[in-house]
């Protein structure tokens, strides 16, 4: 029996959708499909966008191409979304001499008009990805004008989504957030401030220590005093952009965040936060017994080692 393979790309605008349902839905149609040419199948799936070149299971199927004789997808642009991508991969199943099967029926490459259509199906599936990210984008601007988060899944720290995708404080998370805010407004340092966060035992939402990098992004980010965010992009440059205040409940006020802006701004060289020196004791009078080079106790160790010493009587 000849070997076939089943490609099985589900798109991330679908994932909305009940992932499991229609991955095995596609399973299904596409195994029948298998049986119905007495052929003998791999399975390869994951979820991807069409226009995404980089997919594990894609490129482990193409690097094993020499061992089937059939491609079993759904559709054209269940391969890909990408011109020059789909090009690539019908030049390579042509050098293989490995045919189409879909649904709707099969493609044979070798054939001078079925090659033509697979060009042109990989078009089409370009420009159709396009306008539907054009209409994405847009319903999410139109989203972003009635104070719905829509920029991601996932909510910002400190806030989540509500049922009509309103951003709700969660308290346990807004604590961190207001404590940013105030140490910077302290002008206390974000190299500082991460610290203070690790020793509080205050992670990120998965547990991660919260490093200075999230600290520069949260000081920066509009959504702290209730605004919503949007743009659409075309070839990297701004057509439309909603900035809606009052969207959601702030967890700070736009006063303090115009503030901390203010000291970012005018602190470029970072030399206007307040940074604990360290100061080394005993200098020049400890040396080493071993090498004899200089060694010395600076203030920040001592302060440590004593806080950890347990008085006994």
């Amino acid at each position: 029996m000849a070997l076939s393979a089943i490609y099985l790309r589900l798109s991330r605008n679908e994932e909305q959708l009940d992932i499991d349902e229609i991955l095995t839905n596609h399973r299904n149609a596409l195994i029948k499909l298998a049986k119905q040419h007495k052929l003998t199948y791999d399975v390869y799936q994951e979820i991807s966008s069409g226009v995404n070149t980089q997919r594990p299971q894609l490129t482990q199927l193409l690097n094993k191409l020499d061992e089937y004789d059939y491609l079993l997808v759904m559709d054209i642009d269940r391969i890909s979304r990408d011109n020059s991508y789909a090009e690539q991969i019908k030049k390579m199943l042509i050098a293989q001499d490995i045919k189409i099967l879909t649904p709707q029926g099969a493609i044979d490459l070798t054939q001078e008009s079925n090659e033509m259509l697979f060009s042109f199906q990989a078009m089409l599936a370009n420009f159709e990805y396009k306008q539907i990210k054009k209409r994405l984008s847009r319903g999410r601007l139109a989203a972003a004008e009635q104070g719905r988060w829509t920029n991601s899944n996932k909510a910002p720290l400190g806030y989540e989504k509500d049922k009509n995708q309103r951003l709700v404080i969660v308290e346990d998370e807004a604590k961190i957030i207001r404590y940013i805010f105030q140490k910077t407004l302290e002008r206390v340092s974000a190299n500082e401030i991460a610290k203070q966060l690790d020793m509080l035992g205050w992670r990120s939402r998965s547990g991660k220590v919260l490093t200075t990098s999230h600290i520069s992004s949260a000081r920066r980010n509009v959504v702290y005093y209730g605004v919503v965010e949007a743009s659409r992009r075309v070839n990297g440059r701004v057509v439309d952009h909603v900035f809606k205040e009052d969207a959601h409940e702030p967890i700070i006020s736009k006063e303090q965040w115009l503030e901390v802006q203010k000291i970012l701004d005018e602190n470029t060289t970072s030399n206007f936060f307040n940074k604990r020196k360290a100061t080394r004791k005993l200098q020049n009078l400890i040396f080493c017994n071993c090498c004899g080079r200089k060694r010395y106790i600076q203030q920040m160790e001592l302060e440590q080692i004593l806080s950890n010493l347990v008085i006994t009587k």
